[in-house]
């Protein structure tokens, strides 16, 4: 048996998907001076938790994106259909159910989530930060690339991918708590309520040339470029999502699941051609290479056959580890919950990056990441879980780092080194980098407006 280590990919799920790996925010160096005429920081943090995306919308492409962030305070539980099937013994039925609910109403708005008729949706704040940050169409910010052959032998280039997630109203009234100050977020306590789903579109740049299975999917036109301002043409891919739901409380109380589009899948719509890639509710903490080699199905989720076998083949081989449940988009050294139980507040600890992924031949590591996690339990002990939502996280370091750059009287120091000591042989640790003011200043300046 061949030991596998796995590394920490610097292109990992760029922009913070529900279903992926969120990559390091961008960090200053100490020497970068804050202007001396800085409006005042609850108005300036006002307009940046209500910024769309920093770039304008392109001639031709209408009002371009809305994020929703009129938060729910209360909300009233629905009859979710989810609930009429059990995700551990009728995956499918399961699966069919969120469907539908998702579709329900976003389609006929093209997924203008906040003026759907039925029920609104909710996006989450500060993830128009950063060169991976919201593209000024339809929202969208950037994933993990995909490398030649992680989705297709016919596939020589890497194929770039963004998407756009949003939360119904349980999800939502927990962003309204986190951020019921909008010049300060409530990190403490995070736990999404039972019936929180949130969902992700994830487009493709990849062409159907390259990917034959992309043939004839929606395509929405995405400013992706930064140096071209010109739009590409993207194509759906992935639809992903993750459902609070008591019945996995066992392991991590979260459901999450994927559906990949399939251009020969019967259908008059793009959506009725999204068949089930997966779903699960826990880790497999102790699964091995060997379970994989020998077909042994999951204790702990589902993966259709049908998507298994599409990826056995190319050089990735699985779509999570081992087996384990992941996306095609996604780290195939990972799984969809391990990833996102490591959503925290890192509070001031800038020189630290949880990782994504553990090496292979490390017991220990392993155990520690792909550990069945509950709400309230930090990746790192010490810090404050933000219960699996690293769109929440993402959001919430970009708004410290912002913080910490331009108005340093008003960070909220909520740890200290002598606290916490992350590096405790779980897994690799990178420090992120301290970039010089030269090798930043043309973002710096688009970020924080100062040209």
């Amino acid at each position: 048996m061949r030991k596998l280590r796995v590394n920490v990919f610097g292109s990992g799920l760029a922009f913070f998907g529900l279903i992926s790996c969120v990559s390091a925010p961008l960090s200053f160096a100490a020497d970068e001076p804050a202007s001396a005429a800085q409006p005042a920081f609850e108005a300036a943090a006002v307009e940046q938790f209500e910024m769309a995306s920093r770039y304008p919308v392109p001639d031709g492409y209408g009002d371009g994106f809305k994020p929703n962030f009129d938060f729910p305070q209360n909300f009233d539980a629905e009859p979710y259909p989810w609930l009429d099937a059990d995700p551990k013994t009728d995956p499918r039925a399961y699966m069919s159910a969120v469907l539908a609910y998702i579709l329900e109403g976003n389609v006929e708005v093209d997924w203008d989530v906040g003026n759907n008729a039925v029920r609104q949706w909710y996006h989450a704040p500060w993830l128009h930060f950063g060169e991976r940050g919201r593209e000024p169409i339809h929202g969208l910010t950037m994933e993990k690339t995909a490398e030649p052959q992680e989705l297709h032998q016919l596939q020589t280039k890497e194929a770039f991918n963004w998407a756009v997630n949003f939360f119904n109203a349980p999800g939502g009234s927990m962003l309204g708590e986190v951020w019921n100050d909008r010049t300060r977020p409530n990190t403490e306590n995070v736990n999404f309520p039972e019936g929180t789903l949130s969902a992700k579109m994830l487009f493709t740049s990849a062409t159907p040339a390259e990917v034959p299975y992309v043939e004839g999917s929606k395509i929405w036109m995405a400013q992706i470029n930064r140096k071209n301002t010109d739009p590409v043409e993207m194509r759906l891919l992935q639809l992903d999502f993750g459902i609070k739901d008591k019945r996995a409380d066992s392991t991590t109380g979260w459901v999450f699941g994927t559906f990949l589009y399939q251009s020969d899948e019967p259908g008059e719509t793009v959506y009725d051609r999204l068949i089930p890639v997966g779903l699960h509710w826990g880790n497999d903490p102790d699964r091995t290479e060997a379970d994989f080699d020998q077909n042994k199905p999951l204790q702990e989720g589902w993966v259709n056959p049908r998507v298994a076998a599409l990826v056995r083949n190319l050089p990735r081989k699985w779509l999570g580890l081992y087996g384990r449940m992941n996306g095609p988009v996604d780290n195939f050294n990972s799984s969809c919950l391990a990833c996102h139980a490591r959503a925290m507040d890192i509070g001031e600890m800038t020189d630290r990056e949880p990782p994504f992924g553990a090496d292979g031949s490390d017991i220990q590591a392993m155990k520690h990441y792909y550990k069945n996690r509950k709400s309230d339990e930090p990746f790192f002990e010490g810090f404050r879980s933000l219960d699996y939502s690293l769109v929440l996280s993402a959001g919430i370091e970009h708004y410290r780092a912002w913080v910490r750059h331009l108005y340093p009287d008003h960070i909220d120091h909520i740890y200290t080194d002598d606290v916490i000591n992350p590096e405790d042989g779980h897994g690799p640790h990178l420090k992120r980098p301290e970039l010089a003011l030269g090798d930043i200043h043309e973002e710096y300046l688009s970020i924080f407006r100062r040209q």
